[in-house]
């Protein structure tokens, strides 16, 4: 619970969100409930024998996810409409709770500054957690499930974390090819023959007990010929650093109305220029997890194994073409990791005055500054890939430093982490382990903040 009035001030917040996604919609007849129309509909056509890929009645979401996704949300279209709803809203709060307990978990944090750095890295993701529930989409569902990922791995089950990774491929694939990247990096074999198989399994098998092998292969064509291609159009409206540098550096159309055309380019560039500077940008990008990820699993501890996991998600955000404001749920190990350092150290805290300083300042501006300043800002069309930029400068700030004895901290993996946090507070050889720069200061005198 908050003990400040800060952190009173951002629960409060965090219940008008969710009050204000939620309950108008339980109270009116007929209202739309963003993406969850889409996932209902799914699960109703495949308890009603209908074609998954249909478009629901009196809304323009489709169905964009294999078929597994489907399967999935079979038993909730069982449910009431708005039973299930509201159940799937409440579930978006329990899950964060778990997301939050697991990094706690992964990282063996210190208990000492646990209130300051959860309710900080929620401050940090608010306005994306806030699109998160006015949409009902599932990034706290894929958040929870890519930690329990993290945590089985570093807990060295690698079957079981490859398994749950296919799983999760099979349902939403679209922000998770650079993980497998890391995988790769990580030389961590077993897991992605484990992944292999489960996302053959979840992805064709499974649904070929429900429609059979040529049912089951049309429906999977079907989503990859025409519907996954449109999940990744550089053109559209969206956060990625592709469609938002084609939007300021070409005169590409960004408007949802076809008969009221719009342009906000501040440079007018050939398209083959754009595209060789994303490419440079992103091979940049692809450089940046190499060079921080490319140490084995077995000499990394979980604290870096998270920190390393925060950092691939937010390339991957950056790189997406389709990165929407919802999706940047994903973002909560970088704020959690970026909240942890502004909390330790007075160090940290003043090197990233300066990136969290101008995500505020954007945070601030795109709500209070007069429309027609924002529009001449273009600042709605780049806001986002800037407050993903800053956090990822803000995280390479923080990052753990120093690696420690794999024997000794794999010992550790398993055990309980309230012995965990003591261990921590007490200045323990666990807190060396998990924390080296942390207890570097403390042996030079400098406690932290």
């Amino acid at each position: 619970m908050p003990r400040r009035w800060w952190q009173w001030m951002i629960l409060l917040v965090l219940i008008w969100d969710w009050g204000r996604a939620t309950v108008p919609r339980l109270l009116t007849p007929d209202s739309l409930l963003g993406s969850f129309d889409a996932f209902w509909w799914a699960g109703h056509c495949v308890v009603n024998g209908r074609d998954i890929y249909s478009p629901p009645p009196n809304t323009t979401e489709r169905n964009v996810y294999p078929p597994f996704h489907a399967l999935l949300m079979a038993p909730i279209a069982i449910l009431p409409k708005k039973v299930a709803f509201f159940l799937w809203q409440v579930g978006q709060l329990v899950v964060l709770i778990f997301c939050f307990w697991w990094m706690e978990q992964i990282g063996a944090f210190g208990a000492s500054q646990r209130e300051g750095r959860i309710w900080l890295s929620l401050l940090l993701v608010m306005p994306f957690l806030e699109h998160n529930f006015i949409w009902a989409q599932y990034n706290h569902w894929l958040l929870l499930t890519l930690l329990g990922f993290l945590l089985l791995l570093n807990r060295q089950r690698f079957l079981e974390s490859g398994c749950l990774l296919g799983f999760i491929f099979s349902v939403k694939p679209f922000h998770l090819p650079l993980i497998l990247f890391w995988l790769i990096l990580k030389r961590e074999w077993r897991t992605l023959l484990a992944f292999l198989l489960s996302a053959v399994t979840f992805s064709f098998l499974l649904p070929a007990c429900v429609w059979g092998w040529h049912g089951a292969w049309s429906l999977l064509a079907r989503w990859h010929e025409k519907v996954a291609p449109n999940a990744f159009c550089v053109t559209t409206p969206c956060g990625g650093l592709p469609s938002t540098l084609f939007r300021l550096l070409t005169p590409v159309n960004v408007s949802l109305e076809p008969e009221k055309p719009l342009t906000v380019n501040f440079l007018t560039l050939p398209s083959p220029l754009v595209s060789g500077i994303m490419t440079i940008l992103a091979v940049l990008l692809i450089i940046l997890i190499v060079s921080e990820c490319r140490q084995p699993l077995t000499m990394t501890n979980g604290l870096r194994t998270l920190y390393e996991m925060a950092l691939v998600l937010t390339v991957s955000l950056l790189l997406s073409p389709r990165t929407e404001k919802h999706h940047c749920l994903l973002l909560l190990p970088a704020t959690f990791l970026i909240a942890d350092g502004w909390m330790r150290t007075e160090g940290n805290c003043k090197v990233l005055f300066v990136p969290l300083g101008i995500a505020g300042a954007i945070f601030v501006l795109r709500q209070l500054l007069p429309r027609s300043w924002r529009e001449g800002l273009r600042l709605p069309y780049w806001w986002h890939s800037g407050v993903m930029l800053t956090y990822l400068f803000a995280l390479l700030i923080v990052k753990p430093i120093g690696q420690p004895d794999p024997k000794e901290w794999r010992s550790d993996v398993g055990s309980n982490s309230d012995a965990r946090d003591d261990s921590n507070d007490s200045g323990s050889d666990g807190a060396n382990r998990s924390h080296p720069a942390e207890m570097d200061d403390k042996r030079a005198g400098d406690a932290p903040s």
